[in-house]
């Protein structure tokens, strides 16, 4: 029973980093959803401070306290909730903690890697502690940091109540891209709840970041889709900011990150000012990373991938290596269905590729998509087949977060609702 009662304390500790700093009570912005990637963004600045997490996160959480207050007030008269939907995100948030508290199983990858990353931090060491781990140059740390932050909170220090921020992250994502998509309340709400019991499962919550990148490009691909109908620099600049989260992420998240400024740049309609500042931002972030990596004597992205074992791949190991990643792609496409159902679409749609700037996008990203995923596995030296079977999966559920809303947008097309 008191664990129940901790997650819903850990509810409203988790929504005070989406009502502040902006004000999140006016129903006609999104600012709960810039406000959320606003503060992630700045947890990952304290996270590379030399400060012990213990000496500030109460402070951070007081912060936001004190403006959530303020911004409720300043808007309590024209404040219009939407009692039920509230109540339908608070209620999935809990039977979803529920069942994280009472599994409680790790990933394989949490267990030998993010876990003892986000224990770095528990213990109030420092990014300058964590830079030293053996393993920190295989993925970065960002996750892992959020897992240990909002571990603190705890009143018993579960190590599951970190993890319950990633649930609390994905729902959110999902609310954002399910509201408002009709003009009946209750055909939002069946969509979202279809979302939530067609994309969830506890695997996900289990430590693994790949639902870090998975949310994050919902978010996204949500922030793009209104750029191209509002073309507002705000969206850019929110873009920007959820493309830094995922370069700090996961080791992959350098490369979606590369297609979304790819595809950005590529087929949206800017204006030269707007492009300019996007590419700046970008590059500003990509070249901040470097840098704190190169003082704290971190490699970019310990893989194995090695220019001469490229070089001298054989056919027999190309052909090889081709069939298998075919053949596994293939099969957990079909048991994730977005990455099945979208080519389909496209080829449907293939007259309006080059005309629809959302299609082409799309298109553009799914193709860097396929590039990536072929490549990824094509050029790393270590058995294919054993690298399909323990990350293929992971990789097909991370991209698919990207393609979310364009499948409700053909929903809705084809039902003509």
């Amino acid at each position: 029973m008191f664990e129940i009662i901790e997650i819903f304390y850990m509810f409203g500790i988790f929504l005070l980093f989406c009502v502040a700093p902006l004000n999140a009570f006016n129903i006609k912005t999104n600012n709960l959803y810039f406000n959320l990637i606003i503060n992630l963004n700045l947890l990952l600045l304290f996270s590379l401070l030399p400060l012990q997490m213990s000496k500030y996160a109460i402070y951070i959480l007081f912060f936001l306290f004190f403006f959530g207050i303020k911004n409720y007030y300043s808007f309590k008269g024209k404040l219009k909730i939407d009692k039920s939907r509230t109540v339908l995100i608070f209620l999935s948030f809990i039977i979803i903690s529920i069942q994280v508290a009472s599994q409680l199983e790790l990933g394989w990858d949490a267990k030998w890697f993010w876990h003892i990353k986000s224990l770095f931090y528990s213990q109030d060491n420092t990014f300058l502690e964590l830079s030293n781990y053996i393993y920190n140059d295989f993925h970065p740390h960002l996750g892992s940091f959020l897992w240990a932050f909002f571990r603190g909170f705890s009143i018993n220090g579960h190590e599951y109540i970190g993890r319950l921020f990633y649930v609390f992250y994905y729902i959110i994502s999902i609310h954002f891209i399910s509201n408002n998509i009709f003009k009946n309340k209750i055909e939002n709400t069946i969509l979202y709840l279809f979302l939530i019991v067609f994309t969830q499962n506890y695997v996900f919550f289990s430590g693994l970041q790949e639902i870090l990148i998975f949310t994050t490009l919902v978010f996204i691909s949500k922030f793009i889709l209104i750029f191209i109908n509002e073309k507002k620099l705000i969206y850019l600049f929110l873009i920007t900011l959820c493309l830094n989260l995922l370069i700090w992420f996961k080791a992959e998240g350098i490369a979606y990150a590369s297609m979304c400024f790819l595809i950005i740049n590529l087929n949206l309609k800017i204006k030269m000012r707007f492009r300019i500042i996007f590419n700046l931002l970008i590059l500003s972030f990509v070249l901040f990373k470097s840098l704190i990596y190169k003082f704290f004597q971190i490699k970019i992205n310990d893989q194995p991938y090695y220019l001469e074992y490229v070089l001298n791949l054989d056919l027999e190991t190309i052909i090889y290596k081709l069939y298998n990643i075919l053949l596994y792609l293939s099969y957990y496409s079909l048991k994730n269905i977005i990455l099945f159902i979208v080519p389909i679409i496209i080829i449907l749609n293939y007259k309006n590729i080059f005309k629809d700037e959302y299609l082409r996008l799309i298109f553009t990203f799914f193709t860097l998509n396929i590039i990536f995923i072929f490549s990824a596995y094509m050029f790393r030296e270590m058995e294919v087949v054993f690298a399909l079977k323990t990350t293929i999966d992971r990789i097909v559920l991370s991209s698919s977060g990207f393609y979310l809303v364009f499948l409700i947008i053909q929903i809705k097309k084809y039902l003509k609702i």
